[in-house]
């Protein structure tokens, strides 16, 4: 599905998570027949992670697509770093020392 720009669906994380654990050789109760985690074990990481949400996967667009080059992402890449080097010098010069009383 992500291939196809869509976003990943629970099935498709389920079978990453049980791939990962068998190729790091980490103990796991997932189903070997599906080889799969089950939806016990995606609820409770859902729970653990409160930021994450579940949504219908929706495909990209194409003009969202087309603007994913290489070119326009090193330039938004450039842009951040200076912007985040300007940012970084401007607390370094504004920083003053607070006497205690």
């Amino acid at each position: 599905m992500e291939a196809r720009l869509y976003g990943l669906t629970t099935q498709d994380i389920s079978t990453v998570v049980y791939r990962f654990c068998e190729q790091y050789n980490i103990s796991h109760k997932f189903s070997r027949e599906k080889q799969m985690a089950g939806k016990k074990w995606f609820q409770a990481f859902l729970r653990r992670h409160g930021e994450l949400s579940v949504r219908m996967p929706e495909k990209t667009s194409m003009c969202r697509a087309s603007g994913f080059n290489i070119a326009k992402t090193s330039k938004f890449f450039q842009y951040l770093r200076q912007r985040c080097s300007a940012a970084m010098a401007a607390e370094n010069t504004t920083r003053t020392d607070i006497q205690r009383r």
